[in-house]
């Protein structure tokens, strides 16, 4: 009679057994998933009229300069982008101050916001609208 052989795990480097493997995976049957996305209702034929916000106050920005020691009262405006991007190309020494009327219990006249900042900037000297930056 033969010897008969016995299955032996085969051992890895530390010591551990290794499983063989049975074969292939077997391949389950995937159901296919449910969209998460909901159907966006269809809009309306009727084209809507463009309406613009009004605004409730005006703004005035106060403009400093570093390195004149100045600085300036710009306003009543409505929009301040076209200062945000001139201050911005000016470079680094100049700074916008931004105040919003809309929201003040008394109403804010350019007098009273230069007052305002001759308190607020009392080492620094005033100058005409537009000298420091204008957009």
């Amino acid at each position: 009679m033969a010897p008969r052989r016995t299955k032996r795990a085969s051992k890895l480097k530390n010591g551990t057994a290794r499983k063989k493997s049975k074969g292939p995976a077997k391949k389950t049957k995937s159901t296919p998933r449910k969209s998460k996305r909901v159907a966006k209702k269809k809009s309306s034929t009727k084209k809507k009229k463009h309406t613009t916000r009004k605004r409730k106050g005006h703004i005035f920005i106060i403009v400093t300069d570093r390195i004149k020691n100045a600085y300036t009262v710009e306003g009543p405006m409505l929009d301040t982008t076209k200062w945000k991007a001139a201050a911005y190309d000016e470079g680094s020494n100049i700074s916008l101050r931004i105040l919003n009327t809309a929201g003040s219990e008394t109403p804010m006249t350019r007098q009273s916001v230069v007052a305002q900042a001759a308190l607020d900037y009392p080492g620094l000297t005033m100058l005409p609208p537009g000298s420091i930056v204008h957009p």
